[in-house]
């Protein structure tokens, strides 16, 4: 049996590291992990939503069960609209708690809401987002964006309010909107 010098294993390696690095960087872009993620300054908005609240660990199978429901309310198109996941700030929760409203952005007037929804109305002069494409495996956490979203309104010495939105689109991209106290 006839050995490998180690000059051999050596190459070997080096350009089996470079070929992974290459095609990981090339997997990376395809999904779009480069595209930069900015932040808007738009104007005022209205906004109806239907949906569920939820408030206790960020971990509960209710927040997934609120979630797949009204994503099949949109995908049913029992519900003209979109996707919405309102997470509001509490000082009152603990670590690992959440305050969530789950549903859908009404885009049509609706004469029905389901029995155990509600409808809430959100009000704002001017709001922040931004708009995320890529894939969800290399989207940035929210929280990320979030703090991008704050720091643009201590620049725009925008007073935000305790909420912000995440609006879910079928294709996996969402928009993330803090919007201004009123």
């Amino acid at each position: 049996m006839k050995r490998t010098s180690k000059r051999a294993k050596a190459l070997i390696i080096f350009f089996s590291t470079l070929i992974l690095t290459f095609c990981l960087h090339y997997l990376y872009s395809y999904l779009g992990g480069y595209d930069k993620v900015a932040v808007f300054h738009l104007g005022a908005d209205h906004r109806l939503v239907v949906g569920r609240a939820f408030s206790g660990r960020q971990t509960s199978m209710i927040i997934e069960k609120y979630y797949t429901e009204s994503r099949a309310m949109v995908l049913d198109s029992i519900l003209k609209g979109t996707l919405t996941v309102v997470s509001f700030e509490d000082p009152k929760l603990a670590e690992g708690e959440v305050s969530l409203f789950i549903g859908v952005t009404l885009t049509d007037e609706c004469a029905k809401v389901p029995m155990e929804y509600e409808l809430r109305e959100f009000d704002c002069d001017q709001k922040l987002v931004t708009y995320l494409s890529m894939h969800p495996l290399v989207m940035p956490n929210s929280e990320d964006i979030e703090q991008k979203l704050k720091q643009k309104a201590d620049s725009l010495k925008i007073e935000l309010s305790n909420f912000i939105f995440e609006i879910h689109y079928p294709d996996n991209s969402k928009i993330i909107e803090a919007w201004s106290k009123r």
